[in-house]
């Protein structure tokens, strides 16, 4: 008996990294090295709350947009926090793409490094995989 676990698949299919539907911000979480997974983030107004799961990412603000319609500073800061303690919590290290050309590297070391490269490239898987959840991996059956 393994007390190994894996992070389970799901059926739903992958979604293109280079963000065809521009849907911003989004999140592309580094599943290993040279694989990626686009997640969408859903931007809404209320009190400060922020969630980094699969199929199930937001970030809830009292102000979470300028008056030009990009997300707000303090919005901003709260999705970063949330992230980042997802990294701690998943070992999977993130990228928010805020918009074409910005993005916020988030690293397991803690670190966030701005970017105007987005991840690119890689495999992309046929499921996605569901990178918050751990079920135990079985070698007998």
């Amino acid at each position: 008996m393994s007390n190994e676990t894996v992070s389970p698949f799901s059926t739903d299919p992958a979604e293109p990294l280079d963000n065809p539907k521009g849907s911003y911000p989004h999140l592309v979480v580094r599943i290993m090295s040279a694989v990626y997974q686009r997640e969408s983030i859903e931007v809404r107004e209320g009190e400060p709350s922020v969630h980094v799961g699969h199929r199930n990412a937001y970030v809830q603000h009292p102000v979470p947009f300028t008056a030009d319609g990009s997300i707000s500073e303090g919005c901003r800061k709260l999705l970063l926090g949330g992230v980042l303690k997802a990294v701690i919590r998943t070992g999977h290290r993130m990228c928010v793409v805020w918009q074409l050309g910005v993005c916020s590297y988030v690293e397991c070391d803690g670190r966030i490094d701005k970017s105007r490269d987005a991840p690119s490239g890689g495999v992309s898987l046929p499921t996605k995989i569901e990178f918050d959840k751990r079920v135990p991996f079985d070698l007998v059956s």
